[in-house]
């Protein structure tokens, strides 16, 4: 595999691992709350619901220029947040090592979780039955 392609699977891998572990880790964290209340799925459904619109305004603040230098001066972000660093841990992206400056920007990663996150709210309440 060249250089070239295997720096793209390795920001493709990145990318989508962060947003199917990031959807998984806010499912995880609502799920205990939501089975002790007797609520079963729905506070995951909602909690998903919620948690992906306000990650898809913050991703939006995240893209958002702070001036009009920062257009042309757009590059990596280069920071790893303690999240980022734990999804990482995990296979596949293990297998692909990638430097932080060479991942796709935050905010990139963070609009896929948002799409990720209501995706799989849609599909609980649509394909499992989970009502309101």
């Amino acid at each position: 595999m060249t250089a070239d392609r295997s720096a793209t699977v390795a920001r493709a891998v990145d990318a989508v691992q962060y947003a199917v572990g990031l959807t998984i880790l806010v499912a995880v964290v609502i799920l205990p709350l939501s089975l002790l209340a007797g609520l079963g799925l729905w506070l995951v459904k909602y909690g998903l619901f919620v948690v992906g619109v306000l990650s898809g305004l913050y991703a939006t603040f995240l893209a958002w220029p702070r001036s009009p230098e920062a257009l042309e001066n757009e590059g990596a972000d280069g920071d790893e947040t303690r999240v980022q660093a734990f999804i990482r841990r995990f296979p596949p992206a293990t297998w692909y090592p990638i430097s932080p400056r060479d991942r796709l920007r935050n905010w990139v990663r963070l609009y896929l979780a948002t799409l990720c996150m209501l995706t799989t709210s849609f599909l609980l309440e649509t394909v499992f039955g989970v009502a309101g």
